[in-house]
């Protein structure tokens, strides 16, 4: 993989599996997860981290729809470069599974709580762990991870009986609280001597339960009972909102403030015009990367 020239925000799944072969301006955030992830609807995850960190972080959007943790577990190597293999930071991976494998028995996307519980974990262990070989970990004070919960599921919306029977809204509730559970060994464990990086949990089921009762309020936050219209991603974006500004305060992505994350490229008018290559001169980097 070439020396990306803008870290990342990895939404764990790149869009393809193809070797990246151009260089990036910026450090990469990373999303990984299943459709939920995947879609590029106006409003979405996707959609509202692009804006906001334009020209500050590149996106790799890795979502792949219908998966399940276990499913996903494999690919991880083709996905995050090993140590040696790329020079690039990334700065934020959200990982962002569970609606499926909340799946009932018999669907093929069953998990037990156990066994997602397992790979969420071996999901940290391995972009933190330097022994895993992720080039994640090399650079752990800007290393910055978020689990995601799944959402309630809204079983009046969903269209055909077979796929309404696949779901229920307690079972994703189980899941749900496995995020959390992970979330908080993890929150204690960072506060380790050289553990830098973090690991936070947005709680997007619990947030649309306190909005709605999860009552008949929850078709407005849908599209098909299931998958989030702008409205859902919304409540989503403000709980990383808030992640960013509080908790995370100081960490670097905060897209509204310069000098926490100053944008990577420089705007065009200070460019000198009898030396192009002074663009060079007014690469910026955040504190934790300097």
């Amino acid at each position: 993989m070439a020396k990306p020239l803008m870290d990342s925000a990895i939404l764990f799944v790149r869009s393809s599996l193809d070797t990246l072969l151009v260089r990036s301006a910026l450090t990469l955030t990373y999303f990984q997860g299943d459709s939920l992830t995947e879609r590029q609807i106006p409003g979405s995850w996707h959609e509202l981290l692009s804006k906001a960190y334009s020209r500050k972080l590149s996106i790799l959007n890795c979502g792949f729809g219908g998966y399940i943790t276990r499913w996903a577990r494999p690919i991880m190597g083709e996905i995050f470069a090993k140590e040696g293999e790329s020079a690039g930071t990334a700065r934020l991976v959200s990982i962002w599974f569970g609606t499926n494998d909340a799946s009932l028995d018999p669907s093929p996307k069953y998990t037990t709580c156990q066994a997602y519980h397992a790979d969420l974990t071996h999901f940290l262990e391995a972009l933190t762990s330097p022994s895993a070989g992720y080039a994640t970990a090399s650079n752990p004070s800007a290393l910055n991870i978020i689990l995601i919960t799944p959402p309630p599921v809204y079983l009046p919306q969903i269209e055909t009986p077979e796929f309404r029977a696949m779901f229920s809204q307690e079972r994703t509730k189980m899941f749900a609280d496995v995020v959390k559970d992970v979330g908080k060994q993890w929150s204690v464990h960072e506060k380790g001597k050289g553990q830098e990086w973090r690991v936070d949990v947005l709680d997007l089921w619990g947030e649309l339960a306190l909005r709605t009762a999860l009552g008949d309020r929850l078709a407005d936050y849908y599209s098909d009972g299931i998958h989030l219209n702008a409205k859902g991603y919304a409540v989503l974006w403000d709980l990383y909102t808030d992640l960013i500004k509080n908790r995370w305060q100081g960490r670097g992505l905060d897209w509204e403030d310069e000098s926490d994350l100053p944008s990577r490229v420089p705007h065009w008018s200070v460019i000198d015009l009898d030396k192009p290559e002074s663009v060079l001169d007014h690469l910026a980097l955040p504190k934790c990367r300097q």
